[in-house]
């Protein structure tokens, strides 16, 4: 699907499936929210893809999925 919309089985929130972008990305390819995303410093966990930010402290992260590695 180009635009793989899901709900959170959590809480329901919409997401996208592919780039694991909260509140979905309508209208919008999950290349074009990628690269966006890569051109303010977002890094992908390793472990499951989730875009992160790295806002203050060491280069040690923890991703939700338990994932730990370096921010580099």
């Amino acid at each position: 699907r180009r635009y793989p919309k899901f709900a959170s089985p959590c809480c329901g929130a919409p997401m996208c499936f592919k780039c694991k972008t909260a509140g979905h990305h309508p209208g919008r390819t999950c290349e074009e929210v990628q690269k966006a995303e890569a051109a303010i410093g977002v890094q992908c966990c390793p472990g499951c893809g989730v875009p992160t930010v790295r806002a203050e402290g060491c280069n040690h992260m923890i991703c939700p999925c338990g994932h730990h590695w370096q921010w580099q």
